[in-house]
């Protein structure tokens, strides 16, 4: 059904793995393009449709679940969903960190794991609940300088100035650590353990571990990159390290890879963030109130995702006023 009227409102969608937020925004609007090709001749060569969402372009990749996006002067709300927490599932593993607190990092520390148990985990969950991260501390993109650079036996050998140069390099005293301050401090609400296993005990987890070699395919790409440092760790080792999910309410944009960190540090341990699913942003539930990918490639189902929306909130106003009488 055509539907010519200016569309305007938020609908979400649940991003699958492998999609940056930025595809998922170009797909959306193509499906809007293909609209007005169809229906308005005239808007063909202009800007059909304005798109935002809360997410940043640059979120990962292989996070996945539910993303808000707002249309046209849908946009303006998005603050609204902004300020709602968040409900993530995170799933991680004990016994290793990495330099990014995710799997995509290279590996800094071992620690056996197999020691610990699913109640000594489950004990340690409420504890951490009410911890406030007030700042985050970024580490410096530039590579430290080996002691002894492999030119150091040659440098009589090289010019003058190139003398100068690689000495000045060598010299050149290293970036330090940047501290970045909130300006609105991140808080754990609620976070429950939904599942623990161990890695040598459940196929499917084995299988889940062996797919962090391979990186999503997107709507584009055909290429297989190969396996990363830590995945080639954790298969080298027979450990019975165990791979634990938890539910994690928190304020929006809190570092879901620092908790799990703070997990394993906690238990005098390590861990680093496998999979993140993100399960409530704002108003808007997964599978409940979310298009699966296929489903945004039609310009209706976008329509009465929005409609939907509307009616949601509308109902939970009426009901506001009612008392909190369900209708």
């Amino acid at each position: 059904m055509a539907k010519k009227e200016k569309v305007q409102g938020l609908f979400a969608v649940n991003k699958p793995k492998g999609l940056t937020v930025h595809q998922v925004l170009e797909f959306i609007n193509q499906t809007f393009r293909r609209h007005a090709e169809a229906t308005r001749f005239e808007m063909t060569r202009r800007q059909v449709v304005e798109l935002g969402t809360c997410m940043s372009l640059t979120t990962k990749s292989w996070a996945t679940g539910v993303v808000v996006v707002g249309v046209n002067q849908g946009n303006r709300l998005l603050k609204e969903q902004e300020k709602m927490n968040e409900i993530i599932h995170a799933t991680g593993m004990l016994g290793f960190s990495t330099d990014t607190k995710d799997f995509k990092g290279d590996p800094v520390k071992q620690i056996p794991a197999s020691q610990i148990s699913k109640d000594t985990l489950a004990e340690l969950l409420p504890k951490l609940v009410g911890k406030v991260y007030n700042r985050e501390i970024v580490m410096p993109a530039t590579p430290p300088t080996p002691e002894k650079p492999a030119w150091i036996t040659h440098l009589n050998t090289f010019g003058k100035k190139k003398k100068k140069r690689l000495l000045q390099e060598y010299t050149r005293p290293q970036p330090a650590e940047k501290v970045i301050e909130f300006t609105t401090p991140k808080k754990i609400y609620r976070m429950e353990l939904l599942d623990f296993k161990k890695l040598h005990t459940s196929p499917s987890v084995q299988r889940m571990i062996k797919s962090l070699a391979k990186t999503p395919l997107s709507s584009k790409t055909t290429s297989m990159p190969a396996a990363s440092p830590l995945t080639n760790l954790i298969k080298s080792v027979e450990s019975k390290n165990p791979i634990f999910k938890v539910e994690i309410e928190c304020s929006p944009s809190t570092s879901i890879e620092r908790i799990i960190h703070d997990i394993g540090f906690s238990l005098n341990n390590a861990a680093y963030l496998l999979e993140l699913e993100r399960v409530k942003q704002g108003d808007f539930i997964l599978h409940e109130d979310t298009l699966d990918w296929e489903q945004c490639g039609v310009f209706d189902n976008i329509y009465d995702a929005m409609n939907n929306w509307i009616r949601k909130v509308r109902r939970r106003e009426l009901e506001k006023e009612l008392g909190g009488r369900n209708l």
